[in-house]
């Protein structure tokens, strides 16, 4: 059976969500939540079929700060992510804003009070805080996202094909009600680029606003860093960047679509030449194929497949015997 751990409460104006899984440094992401200036929020904590310490670590904070935590007895998220997501904002009572934050992150302690100042002042569907990268031992990298005051949808996209933008998943705000209004987050296989595309659709009619003051910490470690390169990953990976190219051209409107068009070419230039090293020729003819013509580009194939296949060659050279 489900363990459900702490009673609905009033309701606050924010709902911080954690899909959790990984226990490492989830009592230093609760901690850094239990220390914000401003309490105007409740933590929900889905605990996604994986250790029962997460639930202890939990007990710990119960008296402290509003939370509820469940047991799910089933694993979604290595499965369907965004499912997971999904079944963990469901735990929430309605709060007007949603913080759908990681069970390794850490938060600024003043970055829910600045927000609550910030969307008294003013109303956007989405806000932002930018990003300072930690270790595995919390300490500061010197790697830092900037965002500008306000982001529009097409300049995040550009951005984040042409690889000069950092975005995760936790350092967004979003209402309940744009995440109702557009159907939750864009569920692509394996969530590669949902949290782009959803970013996206709820800030494409006023932008995201950033908030300055504190920042969110990512943390980028051994622990949460495990890339799968084997071809069938790879293979899944290309083919979720095509819905994705498929989703933002009927998606994004953009009255220079010739523009969306060299940025997608870009953008696909530079990542299938680093997932094409581990992918059979036979499958990135097709997925290069089925990218030109979605994007009436199909002259440029064999140029395209020639670039791909002296990539493959070059790698297999230099880093293979």
């Amino acid at each position: 059976m489900d363990e459900h751990i702490g009673g609905y409460k009033k309701m606050k104006t924010l709902a911080i969500v954690i899909p959790a899984y990984k226990v490492t440094f989830f009592e230093c992401t609760i901690a850094s939540i239990a220390k914000q200036t401003c309490k105007d929020f409740t933590l929900y904590v889905g605990n996604d079929c994986s250790s029962p310490e997460i639930g202890d670590i939990v007990q710990k904070y119960i008296d402290h700060i509003d939370i509820v935590y469940h047991y799910f007895d089933t694993n979604l998220g290595g499965v369907n992510l965004v499912a997971q997501w999904k079944r963990c904002i469901e735990l929430t009572q309605g709060e007007e804003w949603v913080w759908l934050f990681s069970d390794d992150d850490i938060m600024g302690e003043r970055c829910v009070e600045l927000f609550i100042q910030e969307v008294k002042k003013n109303k956007f569907d989405i806000y932002h805080f930018n990003v300072r990268e930690i270790d595995g031992r919390g300490l500061e990298t010197g790697r830092v996202s900037c965002f500008p005051e306000i982001t529009t949808s097409f300049f995040f996209y550009k951005e984040r094909m042409l690889g000069r933008m950092i975005s995760m998943v936790v350092e967004n705000i979003f209402s309940l009600e744009i995440y109702e209004k557009e159907n939750g987050f864009q569920d692509f296989d394996l969530a590669w680029t949902s949290d782009d595309a959803s970013w996206i659709k709820f800030m494409r009619n006023g932008g995201m606003k950033t908030i300055l003051g504190d920042s969110v910490y990512w943390r980028n470690s051994i622990e949460n860093i495990t890339p799968n390169i084997s071809p069938a990953f790879e293979e899944r990976k290309l083919n979720s960047l095509l819905h994705f190219y498929e989703w933002i051209l009927a998606v994004l409107d953009y009255e220079k679509k010739w523009k969306l068009i060299i940025i997608n070419f870009i953008g696909y230039i530079k990542r299938i030449r680093l997932a094409s090293v581990n992918v059979d020729m036979i499958f990135l003819r097709k997925n290069v194929y089925q990218f030109a013509k979605m994007h009436k580009m199909i002259i440029l194939v064999p140029f395209i497949l020639c670039f791909v296949g002296l990539n493959k060659y070059v790698h297999k050279l230099i880093f293979r015997r």
